[in-house]
């Protein structure tokens, strides 16, 4: 089809997308410099390129459903919208490509690993920097130590992020090698099939796919929780796994709880699950949550992070650091938005304004109650966390507090040692203790996961 029929017919689709009043004007901001780059009508398919990766965030956001209502309403078909940004078209036209797309064809897995998550944006803190370490170090040599590696850790933490990570990098490191990335969810999805088709030789294909599965050199399986209750989705998957470990092939997964809390798996799944390395994955502490706003300002939205004032960045970073996932969220408000308003900055008073009525996870997180969550938490009184006993629980209780009441609570060191009735040096030490031992220690880094979701 000729360029200039196919503008045309785009003319005649926008002018027919039906949006809403109060977000027309930012359609056709959108829209105005956008236009169809293939129609393939023997595919259904329809691509359309848009000036950037801003804009193609917020069609697929807000107007993706209405655009390609009327893109079949005007094509009389059924036609599967994609929306690409001018960059990426332009790289495939000259037939250019990224490291990223490199690494993605060379992964042999029908479930590929996502080229957008490396290790290049993976925002280190406090609460992911043991779990960085190893996965560096799998990465590098895997099978060699840390098999199985169990990570555990709340939803939108970067757990996901993090698998990917590993396999992008082990391609990255040898082309040939092949990862197997995929969710327990589809893993389940993908038995429960077979065992729905009673037209099928069961054995053969379970069996098929044991042989298919040992054809890869490593294992990346997520969200290990979610087969839990599929008692043949576990037992095909436990065949799998176990084959993975007798040969020195590396397995690492992902789960929302710690191996032990997993109640609907038997003893033998749990031991062999914590036969390796098992860590627990924090929320990112506010250093982090500012790093992470500043990079998906910058990468995911081509907003140049000086339109955000210093303090509106500070106030994204502080309320909305519960998980990689909410910070995502907050962004995406604000950039939003931006789109029906005329602004040169995005300062305080606009932040205050787009976020007001919104309460937040970390919004009153005292001392106190951090004090009265680690006695609970460990059996002890509060009192006692506030004395001067030297008995090694109560110790390490004591450090525990002031350790989180500097990552959670909005207080000086002056304030936790006032609380605690000992000396600003004290307080830094016991910071310094937890923060050596955490790393090392399965029992204490879980500890510090328990006990920050119960306060937050």
């Amino acid at each position: 089809m000729e360029k200039l029929i196919l503008k045309e017919t785009f003319q005649q689709i926008i002018s027919t997308t039906e949006v809403k009043e109060h977000n027309s004007k930012s359609f056709d901001l959108i829209i105005e410099d956008a236009f169809i780059g293939e129609l393939n009508s023997s595919k259904n398919i329809i691509k359309v390129i848009v000036s950037s990766s801003f804009n193609k965030i917020i069609i697929e956001g807000q107007f993706y459903s209405q655009l390609n209502d009327s893109i079949n309403k005007i094509l009389q078909g059924q036609y599967k919208l994609i929306i690409i940004d001018i960059e990426e078209w332009s790289s495939k036209e000259k037939g250019e490509t990224t490291i990223e797309d490199d690494i993605a064809n060379k992964v042999f897995s029908s479930d590929t690993l996502n080229p957008k998550y490396t290790f290049n944006n993976f925002v280190v803190s406090e609460g992911n920097k043991g779990i960085f370490s190893a996965a560096m170090a799998i990465s590098l040599k895997p099978g060699v130590e840390y098999n199985p590696f169990f990570i555990y850790g709340g939803s939108g933490l970067g757990k996901t992020h993090t698998l990917h990570s590993i396999g992008n990098k082990m391609v990255e490191n040898d082309p040939n090698k092949r990862v197997k990335y995929i969710s327990s969810q589809e893993f389940g999805t993908i038995i429960y099939e077979v065992l729905s088709n009673k037209g099928t030789n069961m054995t053969e294909k379970f069996e098929k796919m044991k042989i298919d599965y040992q054809s890869y050199d490593v294992l990346l399986l997520d969200d290990i929780q979610m087969i839990q209750t599929w008692s043949k989705a576990k037992e095909i998957l436990f065949g799998i796994f176990d084959w993975f470990l007798s040969r020195n092939k590396q397995v690492v997964i992902t789960s929302d709880q710690y191996p032990s809390e997993l109640k609907s798996f038997e003893d033998r799944y749990k031991t062999r699950f914590l036969g390796g390395l098992t860590m627990g994955m924090l929320p990112p502490d506010i250093d982090a949550a500012r790093e992470i706003v500043k990079m998906k300002v910058e990468s995911l939205y081509d907003q140049n992070i000086d339109f955000f004032e210093d303090e509106a960045l500070e106030y994204i970073a502080v309320n909305f650091s519960s998980s990689v996932r909410e910070l995502e969220g907050a962004i995406k408000r604000v950039i939003f938005w931006t789109i029906n308003e005329d602004v040169e900055k995005i300062g305080m008073s606009e932040v205050l304004n787009i976020f007001k009525g919104m309460t937040t996870k970390k919004k009153g997180v005292t001392i106190k109650l951090i004090i009265n969550e680690v006695a609970k938490y460990y059996q002890i009184p509060a009192e006692e966390i506030r004395g001067k006993s030297r008995k090694a629980n109560i110790a390490i209780a004591r450090h525990i507090v002031c350790y989180l009441s500097k990552e959670l609570a909005d207080v000086s060191l002056l304030e936790i040692a006032k609380e605690l009735t000992k000396n600003h040096s004290t307080i830094i030490s016991s910071i310094s203790k937890i923060k050596k031992e955490k790393d090392l220690n399965e029992n204490l880094n879980k500890a510090l996961f328990d006990l920050r979701n119960n306060i937050i």
